[in-house]
């Protein structure tokens, strides 16, 4: 995406001040909130020009809450019409198919057959926003591996 857009910007790490002033800076006509934690830069986004229209997709798969976004990308499968729409701040806008797209490079190499086919058990994970992972939560881990073999923690 980054490769197409004419100008893109990170705003992470930026005050809201200067957030706003950029979007306001750049006439931006539809402003789309990839990040996974859209409630850090709310502020920034109800103080951008309120003629624009603001959009989540991808980063954060539910409603953010902020009264300024317009919209959330998302799909039927993930949020079913009717079933989900009344949960959300924003206006759901559902793409025809799938929000989810992955075509794999064609050097990539074959997909392996799944672990528990070779262990006997389902290994679990997690992917997360770094900025979670600290002491406390590192030293709960190994308890939550009990009953498995302890290579499955490692």
């Amino acid at each position: 995406m980054q490769q197409q857009a004419y100008c893109w910007r990170t705003i992470a790490g930026v005050d809201d001040v200067r957030a706003a002033q950029l979007i306001h800076a750049d006439a931006i006509d539809i402003l789309v909130d990839l990040s996974d934690i859209p409630a850090a830069t709310g502020w920034a986004y109800s103080r951008a020009n309120p003629r624009r229209y603001k959009s989540g997709y991808l980063g954060y798969l539910n409603t953010s809450g902020i009264a300024a976004m317009d919209y959330r990308i998302t799909d039927a499968s993930a949020d079913p019409p009717g079933a989900s729409d009344r949960l959300h701040s924003e206006t759901l806008l559902r793409l025809p198919q799938t929000l989810w797209c992955y075509q794999p490079p064609e050097d990539a190499p074959s997909v392996a057959p799944p672990p528990a086919q070779r262990s006997g058990y389902s290994p679990s994970a997690r992917s997360i926003n770094v900025a979670k992972l600290h002491d406390r939560v590192l030293k709960l881990w190994p308890s939550s591996c009990a009953g498995y073999p302890p290579r499955a923690c490692r």
